[in-house]
């Protein structure tokens, strides 16, 4: 997680579930310090979320390498004797 993430990754406020259902698209009370309730919901800021959507979506790109995989790459044996691909890890 970078520095900014790290710093946004706290909550700006709480609220309840029942609060939620209450607001319906209107108005509920954010609370600024945890109220210590069983079903105290934190709150992030869009700019946070925004944030992790995106590293989301660069994790998955970059995943699709692995999951693409060919097999013609460098291979090891595991620790059982098999062969398995050097980038993606399936047996060969």
């Amino acid at each position: 997680m970078t520095d900014k993430l790290e710093a946004l990754s706290q909550p700006v406020g709480w609220t309840t579930q029942e609060e939620l259902n209450e607001a319906n698209g209107g108005v509920g009370w954010m609370f600024l310090s945890p109220m210590k309730q069983p079903d105290e919901i934190a709150l992030y800021s869009q700019e946070y979320v925004t944030a992790l959507l995106n590293e989301n979506a660069e994790l998955k790109a970059s995943l699709s390498e692995w999951e693409d995989c060919k097999h013609d790459g460098a291979t090891y044996h595991d620790m059982s004797g098999r062969e398995r691909c050097g980038r993606c890890g399936a047996d060969l």
